[in-house]
């Protein structure tokens, strides 16, 4: 039983890391003096960093139209909460939703990008930059390190809660049987090892470190 158990938290946990999250990619909003043309070279930028690191399978604005309504759209571009970009993404079959503005003040350009987690409704994962005395050049040029930040961010977060429902919902299942007694003690392989291990448990006494 046990070695079920553990088998089936291990498949769990390697499921959560493994599959690609879908996510979707809102319009940028843009601030004054910016143009429509350089929030679509932003986002076509961001998209192309995000297909680059294969964590989250992206689905962009374009993609969205296919699978929303005029409405939903409507709605999607109207937001200005968390929970509307939620509601939103929910509907489009998403896991997560990135959205981001672009602005400038003065000669500065301000930029941010955020992912939002459609099923904890909450943010995971944000960055901002501000480009002092830039082209618009300046600012795709931070885009790659904004994206990968953005994106380990958003993978340990949605991770980080998506793993202990997981194995939760597979160790219900597997410990719902008696367990058998617990064998003899065995020796355990000492501080250097367990300083690298992570403990789940069922909650009845069970232990198992991976």
């Amino acid at each position: 039983m046990r070695a079920m158990l553990a088998s089936a938290i291990f498949a769990a946990l390697a499921l959560v890391s493994s599959t690609p999250s879908k996510l979707a990619i809102a319009p940028l909003r843009g601030g004054d003096g910016v143009t429509e043309g350089m929030l679509a070279t932003i986002g076509e930028s961001v998209v192309s960093e995000l297909r680059r690191h294969k964590s989250f399978d992206a689905l962009t604005y374009g993609e969205l139209k296919t699978v929303l309504t005029h409405e939903q759209l409507s709605d999607l571009v109207g937001c200005a909460d968390t929970s509307c970009y939620a509601d939103v993404g929910s509907i489009a079959g998403a896991h997560a939703l990135l959205t981001g503005n672009l602005g400038k003040v003065g000669a500065s350009w301000l930029v941010g990008l955020k992912i939002i987690d459609v099923k904890e409704v909450k943010v995971v994962a944000s960055v901002d930059r501000r480009v002092k005395s830039g082209k618009i050049d300046d600012v795709l040029d931070q885009l790659p390190g904004m994206v990968a930040e953005l994106v380990e961010a958003a993978v340990k977060g949605m991770h980080a809660a998506s793993a202990p429902a997981a194995v939760a919902a597979v160790s219900a299942s597997a410990t719902a049987a008696p367990l058998p007694p617990a064998g003899k003690d065995i020796p355990f392989a000492g501080p250097a090892v367990a300083s690298k291990l992570h403990f789940v448990t069922d909650g009845k006494g069970q232990y198992i470190a991976f």
